[in-house]
């Protein structure tokens, strides 16, 4: 489960369930995942999304800026599935 914060604008209905509908992406890793958090940001002219996942002895950040919000959240769940999806490489390469 992801924890969903909006800073300077109410988030409806429809896209909370767009955001996690995006995040099940990331559950294939679950196992190793303790934490997670999405944090939107209304700025002036743009969306600012940053996501937050925490594991064990590692924490995987990324962040975007775009005028859509939906883009947004699209861009920062497969920058975290990359950055999830390189460690899990690393630590099946170190069982072999």
């Amino acid at each position: 489960m992801v924890r969903i914060t909006a800073r300077h604008f109410t988030l409806n209905d429809e896209m909370k369930k767009l955001i996690d509908k995006k995040y099940k992406k990331l559950e294939k890793f679950k196992k190793h995942i303790l934490d997670s958090e999405i944090i939107l940001t209304r700025d002036a002219e743009q969306f600012i999304v940053e996501g937050i996942v925490r594991l064990k002895r590692e924490n995987f950040v990324a962040k975007t800026k775009n005028k859509e919000l939906k883009v947004s959240v699209q861009d920062v769940i497969n920058k975290l599935m990359h950055q999830m999806q390189k460690y899990e490489d690393k630590l099946t390469d170190k069982k072999l």
